[in-house]
């Protein structure tokens, strides 16, 4: 009898990723290259079209080799990152290389879209707070500065429309990676007509847009040439890589996902968005989520993973190369874990939701003294990441109008039990640990499943891969010792916000 399996891609900033997955969520198969990137200037970053198809194709045909000769592939669906795109000639031939999610060659455009229409309007139109990364400033940039380029374009697509073009032959993109460029209408469903008037842009540039999970098409004979898969197997649209990984991670339940990696963020479900536009001012996203009929709220959570990495390169000189510093560096905060003293303003150049000022976005340890060490300046950095979380959940709380009483995490954290108890015991909620390492690339694998009726919908194709979890739960004394502490780190913002600001125009 032959093995289904369901292939998904997660195209990502470092990595390109390939994975096969049994219908229950069981990895098959996992290959990966390396995300090419180049960085012509500073602030800018590249991505060579060619060579990450050419990076996916090899991952595709590294996998398909790796399975069962009697594997049937059933779908394949990419997730990747949500800013990054390019142009395309009316052939769909690469005009330039992809303009990195990161790239900041654009920001300068989120000026020009306070003056045409304000951020208030674009928010309620898109669902996105104003930001020069998105991928409307990209697509002006280019018209603006490589006139050559723009007079042979003919679409702007995302990284995820790019890769579905060399799959299928077809153009198109879902409804959250369309949200990704700033241009799309939320509530409506269909590129916005005021927004692309504002930009000066054609509707005819932006690629039909089409819910996650639907079959755009059968795999091209090129691409089954270039990646050993059968010809003709279901492609369908997955989505923007966050939103992939959350959708497998609550297993088809209608909970928050906390993801720790470098930056921290919450996403959480929702049927509806909140009424007023809160997110505006709080810089909360609210866009269509990869499970049809809603829409999936994202938090910006402090600096997580990159302020510990700082500090492994900068406090405790630890390289790169060093297998077990993370675990070194956690034997030097001191046990049973409990205050010490100080408070960390986790934002080291990143601002935060929902108390979003990224000109006051510099860090700071708040009351030092020379019986402090390293180890309490990491133990700060975690405690303030938890703080940031726990001030985030308060604020889904408050416009969604729920009780969140469980998180589920995942994400580098989940790895180290100290900090997992930390969020359980300074957020006051429990902290289902589960353990995805491919997460995003699962979730696209279960939309390409229920494209190709492996599932009989979206809720179930999460169910059927849902991970088991370790649940965390608070330890009361922590939790009440670590009360008043929270009050205290809340006035930060105050406190820290003005001289931040005062010191980055002084030095700039």
């Amino acid at each position: 009898m032959a093995t289904t399996c369901l292939i998904g891609i997660d195209a990502g900033t470092t990595s390109a990723r390939a994975a096969a997955f049994a219908p229950d969520g069981r990895l098959l198969a996992l290959a990966r290259r390396p995300t090419p990137t180049d960085r012509p200037r500073p602030d800018w970053a590249e991505h060579d079209a060619e060579a990450l198809w050419s990076a996916v194709a090899a991952a595709l045909r590294e996998v398909r080799e790796a399975l069962p000769g009697d594997a049937e592939v059933a779908g394949i669906a990419p997730a990747t990152v949500g800013e990054a795109g390019l142009p395309v000639d009316r052939h769909g031939r690469a005009l330039r290389p992809i303009i990195a999610w990161f790239d900041a060659r654009a920001t300068g455009y989120a000026q020009r879209w306070e003056e045409a229409i304000g951020a208030a309007r674009v928010y309620a139109l898109a669902g996105q707070t104003l930001d020069g990364l998105f991928g409307a400033n990209k697509v002006m940039w280019v018209r603006d500065h490589e006139p050559e380029v723009w007079a042979r374009t003919a679409r702007w697509l995302s990284t995820e429309d790019w890769l579905l073009l060399r799959l299928t032959g077809e153009v198109a993109t879902d409804y959250s990676m369309a949200a990704r460029t700033m241009l799309f209408d939320r509530d409506r469903g269909e590129w916005s007509a005021e927004l692309l008037a504002a930009a000066g842009l054609d509707a005819r540039l932006m690629p039909p847009a089409l819910p996650s999970g639907s079959v755009l098409a059968g795999l091209s004979a090129e691409a089954a040439a270039a990646t050993g898969l059968p010809a003709g197997t279901p492609v369908a649209m997955g989505g923007h890589d966050h939103l992939c990984a959350a959708f497998v991670a609550r297993g088809g339940r209608q909970v928050p996902i906390d993801s720790t990696g470098t930056a921290e963020a919450l996403v959480t479900p929702a049927a509806s968005p909140p009424p007023g536009d809160p997110g505006l001012a709080a810089h909360v996203n609210c866009y269509r989520d990869v499970e049809p009929g809603r829409v999936a709220l994202l938090s910006s959570v402090a600096f997580a993973g990159g302020l510990v990495d700082w500090l492994r390169r900068q406090v405790f000189r630890i390289g790169d190369e060093d297998p077990d510093a993370y675990a070194r560096m956690m034997e030097e905060v001191r046990r049973p874990v409990k205050p010490n003293g100080l408070l960390c303003f986790p934002e080291f150049g990143r601002g935060a939701s929902p108390r979003w000022d990224p000109a006051g976005a510099r860090g700071a340890f708040v009351g030092l003294t020379q019986g402090h060490d390293r180890g309490d300046l990491l133990q700060a950095a975690l405690e303030a990441t938890c703080f940031s979380l726990r001030h985030n959940l308060a604020w889904v709380e408050e416009h969604l109008g729920v009780a969140v009483d469980r998180v589920r995490a995942l994400g580098g954290a989940v790895r180290n039990p100290v900090w997992v108890q930390m969020k359980a015991d300074l957020t006051g909620r429990e902290i289902e640990v589960i353990d995805l390492p491919e997460a995003a690339a699962l979730g696209a694998a279960v939309l390409a499943g229920v494209g190709a009726g492996v599932y009989p919908g979206h809720a179930a194709g999460a169910a059927a891969v849902a991970p088991s979890g370790n649940l965390v739960r608070p330890d009361p004394a922590r939790q009440e010792a670590y009360r008043g502490l929270y009050d205290l780190w809340l006035r930060l913002p105050d406190s820290v916000g003005p001289l931040a600001r005062s010191l980055a125009a002084g030095s700039g």
